[in-house]
């Protein structure tokens, strides 16, 4: 969770430079590796517990993780085409708006503490 929240601060980051008027490539860049970081800290164990879920079938759970990945890349590349592309903002928003969905994914999944 806290890779996952972190990697929300860097789209977020850009995102209120680029509104304050700050619009300079490194606004998008250095934001950017916060995000890497947060994804470095959260896909690792996003894959651990999917191997983890059906031990017997690792291979398969790998694979299904991969796949979905793929999909989702390609669903959201096709997206980001409708996009308006005469302002970098569009981008962190973008960004931002697909962690803020696996964050809320992952809250679901992970149902009531006890």
């Amino acid at each position: 969770m806290f890779g996952a929240v972190l990697s929300m601060c860097g789209p977020a980051i850009s995102a209120a430079l680029l509104l304050g008027g700050i619009h300079l490539p490194i606004v998008l860049f250095l934001p950017g590796i916060v995000q890497s970081l947060g994804a470095g800290l959260a896909m690792p164990n996003t894959m651990a517990g999917a191997v983890a879920s059906a031990p017997g079938r690792a291979g398969a759970a790998s694979g299904l993780l991969g796949f979905s990945q793929f999909i989702l890349a390609s669903a959201t590349t096709q997206i980001a085409g409708f996009l308006p592309h005469g302002q970098a903002l569009s981008v962190p928003l973008g960004v931002l708006a697909m962690i803020a969905a696996g964050v809320l994914f992952l809250i679901a999944l992970r149902g009531p503490r006890r």
